[in-house]
């Protein structure tokens, strides 16, 4: 039997309380809607049930904070059949504790804690890859595409809002069709219209300024390209104004 949830972390939690409540291991967890795992594969779905999967948040924040966090991270990644990582880390929790966190050797508790890793790294780069634009209306948007679902994480909304507490701006998902909107507490996340986003008259002076300032502080007889596409991967650079052309 594999289950089937409303892609929530709510209902992917709520999942596992009915897993252990019922004594079924599924063979995999997938999102309601996603291709099933086999073909005449039994599938139930799961309706998410908040105070099930609080009992299960608690239950793990418990045992370890940093396990709590690591689950979450893990949830929010790109990767497929995290769930099923997630799940079986989590059997691995309720009978070693805290130690499941530093078994490194087993699979089942390297893997959540490489999955968590990746998209902490993640997180991190895009606190410096995100690149406003002025609009007409003198809201900043920064359109980006991660990897992982970064707008879902607290930390993540928390460092933006935060640093640009009195700017009214934008952080839009294209991936994950998300929008991270403040202008004020609280923020919110909401799903994107089809509103077209106007620049303000000096948007393309900025992104000039952008390019001379990328250009001044490069040094031409120590460039690497090698070097610079480590530290900034070029599939991130086509929304960064440094890189744009004269046309855009």
């Amino acid at each position: 039997m594999y289950f089937t949830y409303d892609g929530t972390l709510f209902g992917f939690l709520t999942v596992v309380f009915t897993a252990y409540e019922q004594h079924i291991t599924p063979y995999a967890i997938t999102k309601e809607g996603d291709a099933q795992p086999a073909l005449f594969a039994d599938a139930r779905y799961i309706p998410g049930d908040s105070p099930k999967a609080e009992r299960v948040a608690v239950g793990i924040g418990r045992i370890s904070e940093t396990a709590l966090d690591s689950v979450v991270l893990a949830f929010y990644s790109g990767q497929s059949g995290r769930e099923l990582i997630i799940y079986r880390f989590l059997q691995k929790l309720f009978e070693h504790k805290s130690g499941a966190l530093t078994m490194h050797a087993d699979a089942d508790c390297s893997d959540l804690l490489k999955l968590a890793g990746k998209v902490m790294h993640e997180a991190h780069m895009y606190k410096g890859y995100v690149r406003f634009r002025e609009t007409a209306s003198g809201v900043f948007y920064a359109p980006i595409e991660p990897d992982n679902d970064l707008l879902m994480l607290e930390d993540f909304r928390s460092h933006f809002c935060e640093r640009y507490n009195n700017q009214p701006f934008i952080i839009h998902d294209i991936r994950h069709k998300r929008m991270l909107v403040y202008d004020g507490a609280p923020y919110v996340i909401a799903a994107p219209d089809k509103t077209e986003i106007t620049y303000s008259d000096d948007e393309l002076l900025i992104r000039r300024l952008w390019r001379v300032y990328h250009s001044s502080i490069s040094i031409a007889s120590r460039a690497s390209s090698k070097r610079q596409t480590g530290f900034l991967p070029k599939k991130h650079r086509r929304l960064m104004p440094e890189f744009f052309d004269d046309s855009e």
